[in-house]
């Protein structure tokens, strides 16, 4: 059996550093094209295969998260992802759980000179602190340049 270290996040890959807070019920033919890996290595294998080379990452994240999260059972799907010049951060739960929104939470606070995003607001002013929205998608590039927007989905309930 494999060791729990190497579940544990999180995963680093081409240079790209991913943690992930929730779980992914994978079909069977998802599962079977990455064999040995777990739903959070599953979703930085497809990140990592759609956005590698593209200039346009933004968009192909809005792509491949609504596949996702249209398509597979989920419970959440909150994720950080940076190779320290980018900075992607995403918000997403089943609402159905109504644990889940206390539980799979993500918050940023917006400075001058730095956007700090955590899982709870840290210690000190909390006000400052502001959640992300359910389905919010926040890009932060050099420059602290931020594109973010909230995506909707036509999910089919499971």
């Amino acid at each position: 059996t494999k060791g729990v270290a190497e579940f544990a996040h999180p995963f680093a890959k081409e240079g790209w550093v991913f943690a992930h807070n929730g779980s992914v019920s994978f079909n069977q033919q998802m599962k079977s094209r990455y064999p040995n890996l777990i739903d959070s290595q599953i979703v930085l294998e497809m990140i990592l295969s759609k956005i590698r080379g593209s200039q346009k990452i933004y968009d192909e994240m809005v792509e491949l998260i609504t596949g996702i999260v249209e398509k597979e059972k989920l419970s959440a799907l909150n994720f950080l992802l940076t190779n320290g010049r980018i900075f992607i951060c995403y918000r997403f739960f089943d609402e159905s759980d109504p644990e889940n929104p206390g539980y799979y939470t993500l918050y940023k606070k917006m400075e001058k000179e730095r956007i700090l995003i955590a899982s709870e607001p840290l210690v000190g002013d909390k006000s400052s602190w502001q959640p992300l929205e359910l389905g919010e998608l926040m890009v932060i590039e050099p420059g602290l340049r931020v594109r973010s927007e909230i995506l909707n989905f036509n999910r089919a309930r499971r």
